[in-house]
């Protein structure tokens, strides 16, 4: 029930001013006597919206600070049509290059996936 109060008022807030939004969800919620679930609306709604935003940040995952500067990544980002500035995740693991996401693209230019690839080669011959 939450979620689809939750739904709702988020598709709403896409096409009105949040004061009207607010104001006809909290007069819902008191004729069916559901008063008592506005902090959790309130709550999921938020946390909803924040998700969203963060989805729409790209992600640039590097094994080290440094190769999160290499003009191969803005490449890659700029490839993905990203224009945000991207949030940096460091994994020791990636050995070198990079792994750059935004809106549920991936190019994989690490070094952990090239040895992968030629790892599945090997053992496949």
């Amino acid at each position: 029930m939450i979620n689809d109060y939750v739904t709702a008022t988020y598709e709403a807030l896409k096409e009105r001013e949040p004061d009207a939004v607010l104001f006809e969800l909290r007069s819902v919620l008191a004729a069916r006597n559901h008063t008592s679930l506005y902090p959790q609306i309130l709550r999921a709604l938020l946390e909803r919206m924040e998700q969203e935003a963060e989805s729409a940040r790209p992600v640039v995952t590097v094994a080290t600070e440094a190769d999160a500067h290499d003009p191969a990544v803005r490449a890659d980002l700029a490839t993905l049509g990203a224009a945000a500035d991207p949030r940096i995740v460091i994994d020791p693991t990636l050995i070198g290059g990079a792994v750059v996401s935004y809106q549920n693209r991936t190019i994989d230019t690490s070094y952990k996936a090239a040895l992968k690839k030629i790892y599945q080669t090997l053992i496949t011959q």
